[in-house]
């Protein structure tokens, strides 16, 4: 009996090892590749802001939308807001 408890704390120690390790080197390669899929994209959304920063004819076309707002800040900011909850919560007949 101690001789079949003997090899099953062997087996179990021997296994169990084998099998962390290979979990850690699966994870450690699923959080690298993580890593790189977040940074190419991170990436990507950079470009297109610093393409967009330097466009001429968008911040022209937000200078003139600016300037075509009428009434005191807060009336503006009051109608921008209700502008976006339009857009965050459309009428229910519009919605699917």
């Amino acid at each position: 009996m101690v001789a079949v408890g003997a090899i099953t704390f062997i087996n179990y120690n021997s296994v169990g090892g084998a099998f962390s390790e290979a979990t850690y080197e699966s994870l450690d390669r699923l959080s690298e590749t993580e890593a790189i899929i977040v940074l190419q994209d991170i990436t990507k959304q950079v470009e297109l802001m610093t393409v967009l920063a330097g466009d001429s004819i968008l911040e022209h076309s937000i200078e003139t939308t600016n300037t075509a707002y009428t009434g005191t800040e807060a009336e503006i900011i009051a109608d921008i807001e209700r502008m976006d909850e339009a857009w965050i919560s459309p009428p229910k007949t519009m919605r699917c």
